[in-house]
Order: structure tokens, then C-alpha cells, then sequence
């Protein structure tokens, strides 16, 4: 009944409301039941454990969760997490934008916010957030996606090499990628047979 509900710690609500979403599969009652929360009862922990646990099961609590949190410079990342992880570039791009700045989290927000502007095919943007991610090698090889993307092969192989000169345990990949470039992207067969060749002559054991 009502009274025992309401004796319920946020400890027992939680537990019923997983039992709810797996076992009885009723997530309207599960989502009503997270309304009864006092959020102000959970620490920042508690609420970050919940808040990933409703992933993909309640996005507006989500959102309730990371707005609630007492450290909000934490929040804004999880909610853009979440954003990135939801594929909601629309929301996802300004937010990482805004936690951009907050030192913290900067490089992880730039990475995340390239990957959500490659997704929505902005190509330019996603790479100069890249850059700002500042993770090399990492960071170029993205890059190199986005300008094939744009239909720019030939940036595409100035990357390469540059990969190829600085990042020696990348060095055979690059150069592989290169190949590929001239047969996938530029179609010349010449160039691609003798990107293989000298593939082969510098890095023997790749």
C-alpha cells in the first residue's frame, strides 16, 4: 500500500525498479516508481550509478540525474556521454562544446564532439575538433576518415606521411593506408602497385 511506500528508502525503490525494467518488463510502472525518488537522499556516486543504468531506458531521467549532481562540471560530461553514446548529435555537439572548456574534461569533450560532427558528416569541423583533441596518432587517423569523406584523398596521404615519419610503430599501417588510398579513393593502379612495392622494401616484416 501507500504507507509502505512511502518508508521505502531510495536504496529499496532502486532495487524494485530494476525488478520492474528486468523482470516483470513493465517499464511505464518502472519510470513511475523512479518519479518517487528523492534524489537529495543519493549521493553524486548513487545518482551516476543510476543514471547509467537507465541508458536506453529513460532518457528524461537521465537528464534529471546529471542535472542534479552537486559537482555539475561532472553532470554536463556524463550528460554528453550519454548524448554521444544515444547518437543525439543535435544535443550532444553544443553541450561537448560547452564542456570543451571546462579543463577537466577538454579532451575527451573535443574527441567526442569530432566523432558526433563526423557522424552528421561535417567533415571540417569534426576535423579541427580532432586536432583540439590533440591525441596523436590517434586523432590523424580520423582526420584521414573525414578527409576521404570530403572527397580529399590527396590530404588524406599528407596525414600518412606525416603518420609514417612521427609514429614509427604506426609507420606500416600508414603506408598501407596510403596504398589503399591511391587503389580505393584515386584509382591509379601505377601508383597503388608501387606504394605496395615500396611497402614491402622499408617495412619487410609487416
Amino acid at each position: 500500500g501507500k504507507l509502505e511506500f512511502v518508508k521505502m528508502t531510495p536504496e529499496q525503490i532502486i532495487r524494485l525498479m530494476k525488478v520492474l525494467f528486468e523482470e516483470v518488463r513493465d517499464p511505464a510502472m518502472a519510470k513511475n516508481l523512479l518519479e518517487k525518488i528523492k534524489l537529495d537522499q543519493l549521493s553524486d556516486g548513487e545518482k551516476q550509478s543510476l543514471e547509467r543504468y537507465l541508458w536506453g531506458k529513460d532518457e528524461s531521467m537521465v537528464l534529471r540525474l546529471c542535472q542534479s549532481l552537486k559537482n555539475q562540471d561532472q553532470g554536463k560530461a556524463d550528460l554528453m556521454r550519454y548524448y554521444h553514446w544515444a547518437e543525439n548529435n543535435a544535443k550532444g555537439i553544443p553541450l561537448a562544446d560547452e564542456v570543451s572548456r571546462i579543463p577537466a574534461y577538454s579532451q575527451e569533450a573535443f574527441w567526442l564532439k569530432a566523432e558526433m560532427l563526423q557522424r552528421t558528416r561535417k567533415f571540417q569541423e569534426a576535423i579541427g575538433a580532432y586536432q583540439a583533441a590533440d591525441n596523436p596518432p590517434k586523432n590523424i587517423w580520423r582526420i584521414v576518415d573525414c578527409y576521404l569523406g570530403m572527397g580529399q584523398p590527396n590530404q588524406a596521404l599528407v596525414q600518412l606521411q606525416e603518420m609514417e615519419n612521427f609514429f614509427k610503430d604506426q609507420a606500416s599501417a600508414a603506408a598501407l593506408k596510403q596504398a589503399h588510398i591511391y587503389r580505393d579513393n584515386i584509382k591509379n593502379k601505377t601508383q597503388y602497385i608501387a606504394a605496395l612495392r615500396g611497402l614491402m622494401k622499408k617495412y619487410p616484416e609487416s
